[in-house]
C-alpha cells in the first residue's frame, strides 16, 4: 500500500463524509489505512462468518 493510495481514498472518504454531513471518530486518513489493510488481508474470500468462527455449516433438513 502506497501513502499516495491512502491519501486518495483520505480524498474520496472526505468528500462523501461532507456530502453526507456526518462525522467519525476516525480522520479519514486513518479510516482509508485501516479499509485499505483490511482488503490486503490474506484471509480467503471463500470463507464466510462461520468459517472464521469456527461454527459448523448448517445441514439441510
Amino acid at each position: 500500500m502506497t501513502r499516495e493510495l491512502a491519501l486518495f481514498v483520505a480524498d474520496v472518504l472526505r468528500a462523501e463524509r461532507r456530502r453526507r454531513g456526518t462525522r467519525r471518530a476516525l480522520t479519514p486518513f486513518r479510516q482509508a489505512v485501516l479499509v485499505l489493510r483490511w482488503f490486503r488481508d490474506a484471509t480467503p474470500r471463500t470463507c464466510t462468518r462461520s468459517c472464521s468462527n469456527a461454527v459448523p455449516p448448517a445441514t439441510p433438513t
